[in-house]
């Protein structure tokens, strides 16, 4: 899948901040980050310097399944058919 340069950078910065929201690492249910089966994959998506298709595309499964916790000034510039 193609992204604009503005729409991988709102899908990186949607990334680190549901890996800063789950800093617990879903060990609590507190309907903040990643739940307990996406929490592995979303820190090191987040923590990874260099992100290959499948980590994109990965991503993007991932901001659109966490789409709600996202701000507007992150979600504004996402590719516009994960919105609901």
């Amino acid at each position: 899948m193609k992204v604009s340069k503005k729409e991988f950078i709102a899908l990186r910065k949607a990334i680190s901040l549901l890996a800063y929201y789950d800093s617990d690492r879903a060990a609590y249910r507190n309907g903040r980050g990643f739940n307990k089966r996406d929490s592995k994959t979303g820190h090191r998506l987040a923590n990874k310097d260099k992100w290959n298709s499948f980590d994109v595309v990965k991503a993007l499964k991932l901001a659109r399944r966490y789409y709600k916790q996202l701000p507007p000034e992150i979600k504004e510039n996402l590719p516009k058919h994960l919105a609901y």
